[in-house]
């Protein structure tokens, strides 16, 4: 199977109404990853990798521990494409919080050419 991973260009909110009005449009995601792997369980430590190399990589983050939720079944309906979604966390050395970027995965058949 081929995982594609996408990630939010905005923190999630904390308030749950913010959250559906904030990542209600397709463009907000932008590609992190494609990732084989024979079923979700096998993939599910490649995305982890992806979604913390990704948030390292970030320059605004690069003096923050960071990591990620293992993928839920996809249940807030955002968008029909995406099967999983992910969190990936940012753990601030001083702040009122962490913060949580939404991170979805869209799961295809691999496709030979």
């Amino acid at each position: 199977m081929k995982y594609t991973l996408y990630r939010s260009r905005y923190e999630l909110p904390f308030d749950e109404a913010e959250i559906e009005a904030s990542i209600d449009r397709e463009e907000e995601f932008d590609l992190v990853a494609v990732e084989y792997a024979a079923n979700i369980d096998q993939a599910i430590p490649l995305l982890i990798k992806a979604i913390i190399d990704e948030l390292s990589a970030t320059p605004q983050y690069s003096q923050c521990k960071v990591a990620a939720y293992s993928p839920n079944q996809y249940a807030r309906n955002l968008s029909e494409e995406y099967t999983y979604e992910m969190i990936g966390i940012v753990y601030p050395p001083v702040a009122a919080h962490n913060i949580l970027i939404l991170f979805t995965v869209k799961e295809e058949p691999e496709t030979l050419i």
